[in-house]
């Protein structure tokens, strides 16, 4: 988002680095939480030969929700899977 109206010619460069440096965040955010995501998809994959309905419905939990409903997810299949 660049702003057009600026009180001095150099803040508007301020406001389009803080832009680019907060869309680098966003990506980096992004590829860290797809990362984390696949490795305790993978970690729960491990359950599964161990036949620990635990494991294996708390997959399911993360697989069909996003990662902000991870928490309720788990809490729900820890709650469930008793």
């Amino acid at each position: 988002m660049k702003l057009l109206f600026t009180a001095s010619p150099g803040k508007s460069q301020v406001m389009e680095q803080n832009d680019k440096e907060n869309s680098i965040l966003r990506n980096k955010f992004t590829h860290l939480t797809i990362h984390f995501k696949s490795l305790l998809n993978n970690f729960l994959f491990s359950f599964k030969d161990c036949n620990m309905i635990m494991g294996t419905r708390l997959l399911y939990e993360i697989s069909n929700h996003t990662l902000p409903f991870c928490t309720k997810s788990i809490t729900f299949a820890l709650l469930s899977s008793g």
